[in-house]
């Protein structure tokens, strides 16, 4: 069976003493429309879900009006509330103080080269847990080359990276 989805809208006609005279009911079958709304939201579903397995936090920057969106993994790898407004300061107040002006320098980077920066650093969270991340940014141009949006992706590398922390520490001992 296929659900049918429709809107219901009702306008009072009125006669020139403004008295209610009949009542005009529109109808509108807005089926495809709940069907695109459903559709775009299991996809965003199988997204958060795909992001959270491979612990990958997406951003991204309308460069016009410097608003900023977090994907909710991002959130989750910063161990930062969904409710806070994602800023780059609140980014960089996760970011492990010795690695702080390399992650700024990257970030300007990223304004001047039209290239994905790549880069590996430390995260410090509230909790003083250390956290590793690999990130890339990218910016993205109009027909005129001007710079319109940022975006990019944080993964937690932690268990990877201090694996090989740990391998080159036994390496060293061994000889």
């Amino acid at each position: 069976i296929n659900e049918q989805y429709q809107q219901y809208r009702t306008v009072p006609l009125r006669a020139s003493d403004e008295s209610v005279t009949n009542i005009l009911v529109v109808v509108d079958n807005i089926t495809k429309r709940k069907q695109a709304e459903m559709d775009l939201k299991e996809k965003e579903e199988s997204l958060n879900t795909a992001q959270k397995i491979a612990k990958i936090g997406s951003w991204e920057m309308d460069t016009t009006t410097k608003k900023l969106s977090w994907s909710k993994e991002m959130f989750d790898i910063l161990e930062v509330s969904t409710d806070q407004e994602p800023t780059f300061e609140l980014y960089y107040s996760r970011v492990h103080p010795d690695d702080l002006a390399f992650v700024q320098e990257s970030g300007k980077n990223v304004l001047s080269d039209n290239e994905a920066i790549r880069a590996e650093y430390r995260l410090l969270t509230p909790s003083k847990k250390i956290k590793y991340v690999a990130t890339e940014g990218q910016q993205h141009l109009d027909n005129k080359n001007n710079l319109i949006k940022l975006n990019g992706i944080v993964q937690d590398i932690t268990v990877s990276k201090r694996a090989e922390l740990e391998l080159i520490t036994a390496k060293e001992k061994a000889e």
